[in-house]
């Protein structure tokens, strides 16, 4: 029975990551399930799931539950960034709730997740599979809708021309989780030509599908880091740099890249960074008047936080970062931020010193990008929450091998 109840619990992870990536973006935000829309359900199943692992393992073994508290400190910020909604612009708790039900299930989703892992429910490599076939899974679609654009159309995602080309609104953050795992794979010299394969692949999809310039900067600058903090290289070292400048000769001519000078310096027509730039003195003038509770989370159905928060004029908290979710929760939620990198690195620094590369350069393009994008908290706060608990039962056996001695 305990067999059965486990592979139960695995499946049922992985239909929630997969509806939280809406089936690969096959299946779009607004269409419905059984009359239900796709973002309800996968608040519904993963609410199921919750409940029942929680009430299944409640005699299991007790683990350790290393960031117990700045989950339980994300619901709080839910309840007190609606109630300040309510406070300045007269919009309902339940409306300042709605949109973050994502946020608030997923952040809960944490302690089951960490329960299945912690008494190896659900192994590492079990988890690691999963976002490898997940991962793959996307590339061969995404890659595939860029090069069929003109003849048929099966993702079910917003898209646009832009620099010749047409743009699909997909996430990347699962992607971006594969492509630092392959790294680490490759700095202990394991499939290393597959992985590269993976990584390059991932690469294309985030530049040329998604066109997301300063998503691929930061990948591409903690991936050079975390080459550069690679001691045991050697040949496979020098490989991997001689692959990385091939494929940045290939990509230089190409119109996204050739964009990104023009859009820093401020030169030619007006840019999304230009844009980004008005968005973030805003947020930072509103947090300067609020600065502990800041703008309270606006729900763009309620006309005068609509308004408020300049959400008609282009502006957009997603499209910056760190400022716009320090917009919503004020200083307490730069707080937030910081306790979870924080704890994060606490960890992933002493894995470092023994040779898990994963856990210190995965945050790393999430910090060098942190300005302009969140994805870990836009996109799909699921991963990151995934990402802690593998980070936790890699420490669970470093600190066991370190009792040892």
């Amino acid at each position: 029975m305990l067999v059965k109840v486990s592979t139960l619990a695995y499946w049922g992870l992985i239909l929630t990551v997969l509806l939280s990536e809406n089936f690969l973006s096959l299946i779009g935000p607004d269409q419905r399930i059984m009359g239900v829309p796709i973002i309800d359900s996968v608040l519904i199943i993963t609410v199921i799931w919750i409940i029942a692992v929680t009430q299944h393992y409640k005699n299991t073994n007790e683990v350790k539950y290393r960031f117990k508290w700045i989950m339980i400190f994300s619901v709080f910020l839910v309840f007190l960034s609606s109630i300040q909604s309510y406070r300045l612009y007269g919009q309902g708790i339940g409306l300042g709730i709605r949109p973050q039900r994502y946020f608030l299930v997923f952040a809960l989703s944490y302690f089951p997740i960490r329960k299945l892992m912690g008494n190896e429910i659900l192994a590492y490599e079990k988890i690691e599979k999963l976002i490898y076939k997940v991962g793959i899974a996307e590339i061969i679609l995404y890659l595939g809708q860029f090069i069929l654009r003109n003849m048929v159309t099966f993702l079910a995602v917003k898209k646009n021309n832009v620099y010749s080309s047409t743009r699909y609104y997909i996430s990347t953050i699962l992607l971006c989780l594969l492509i630092f795992i392959c790294l680490d794979k490759i700095f202990h010299k394991e499939k290393i030509i597959f992985n590269s394969f993976v990584i390059l692949a991932a690469m294309l999809v985030i530049l040329a599908v998604g066109k997301m310039r300063l998503n691929f900067i930061s990948v591409a600058a903690a991936i050079m880091i975390g080459v550069l903090l690679w001691r045991k290289g050697g040949s496979v070292k020098m490989l991997f740099v001689i692959l990385g400048v091939v494929f940045a000769v290939m990509i230089s001519n190409t119109e996204v890249i050739q964009s990104i000078l023009p859009a820093i310096n401020r030169t030619g027509k007006i840019d999304t960074l230009a844009i980004r730039d008005i968005g973030r003195e805003f947020y930072l003038q509103t947090v300067y008047e609020h600065p502990i509770l800041g703008a309270g989370y606006i729900n763009t159905q309620w006309h005068p936080a609509y308004v408020a928060a300049r959400a008609g004029e282009g502006i957009s908290w997603v499209d910056n970062g760190v400022f716009g979710i320090v917009f919503f929760y004020g200083g307490i939620g730069f707080l937030w931020i910081i306790a979870i990198f924080g704890k994060i690195y606490k960890y992933a620094y002493k894995l470092l010193k023994n040779g898990v590369y994963l856990f210190f350069v995965m945050p790393l393009y999430w910090i060098i990008g942190c300005m302009n994008e969140a994805h870990w908290y836009w996109s799909n706060f699921l991963i990151l929450v995934v990402f802690m608990c593998l980070l936790e039962q890699v420490m669970d056996s470093y600190e066991e091998a370190q009792n040892e001695f």
